[in-house]
């Protein structure tokens, strides 16, 4: 019984390690969006994807619309805890981040 409990522990806190950025590579916009958010983070972008507090990570096309009535086509991307959420906003023409913040739900 020991044994089985664990095996399933460590099943589960495997599972909380998985790659949370495996699916948005197949799309070179949100991969590079990601590599630039994981560099302003000051993380590697293998550990950025699997943060143990990192419950999800949500990738979105977005864009900004400047006074001047310009579209400035943008990747948002929400790194989800249990306790907050942080967005960024990183602009696809030079890869700057432009906007972030993090908020709670309590």
């Amino acid at each position: 019984m020991k044994m089985f409990i664990a095996a399933a522990l460590l099943v589960s806190s495997t599972a909380f390690a998985q790659d949370l950025c495996s699916r948005w590579i197949s799309n070179p916009r949100y991969d590079q969006a990601l590599n630039t958010l994981a560099a302003h983070l000051e993380y590697d972008f293998k550990k950025m994807c699997t943060l143990p507090g990192v419950l999800d990570i949500e990738v979105q096309p977005s864009r900004i619309i400047d006074q001047q009535g310009e579209v400035i086509p943008h990747v948002r991307i929400y790194l989800h805890r249990s306790y907050e959420s942080c967005y960024f906003m990183v602009r696809d023409a030079d890869q700057v981040i432009t906007d972030g913040r993090c908020f709670s739900g309590f």
